[in-house]
């Protein structure tokens, strides 16, 4: 929270029940979310609470860093809360959606290699790997239909 109110001080930004509400329901969230998640649980303990508010909300959210964007390629926006200490990486299953989250040591250490021996010290990275998982049709996962991916 220190970091959210570095940010709005830093940038004159009011300070709003409406706006309270919605970080409140951002932190406290697990995985991954979209807008209409967040609006949703947020507008029950806050009725008063517009979609746009929330929708301005999550973009300051994601200037400040707090939350960053999330590709599982179904077309969907989703965020995740940018935690330093939980850093993770994702495979996507381009036939049925299923996400899996992992760390892996050797790819972190690879990459912070590579990054010094083209001069650099990694800050931060993502990492969204696509692939098919192993079920094929029998995946537990599976959405119907599959989503269309683009690329």
């Amino acid at each position: 929270m220190q970091r959210w109110a570095a940010f709005c001080a830093k940038h004159q930004l009011k300070s709003t029940r409406q706006r309270a509400v919605l970080v409140d329901v951002v932190l406290r969230s697990k995985g991954h979310f979209t807008l209409d998640d967040i609006f949703q649980i947020a507008v029950h303990e806050l009725p008063s609470i517009g979609y746009a508010t929330a929708y301005r909300t999550l973009r300051l959210l994601n200037e400040a860093e707090l939350i960053a964007p999330i590709d599982l390629g179904d077309g969907l926006s989703r965020f995740e809360l940018v935690r330093v200490e939980d850093h993770h990486d994702h495979i996507v299953c381009t036939d049925c959606g299923r996400v899996v989250e992992f760390v892996d040591p050797r790819i972190e250490a690879l990459q912070d290699e590579v990054s010094a021996g083209l001069g650099f010290r990694l800050v931060s990275h993502r990492m969204d790997l696509r692939g098919r998982c192993l079920l094929a049709d029998r995946c537990p996962h599976r959405v119907s239909p599959p989503p269309s991916y683009g690329g």
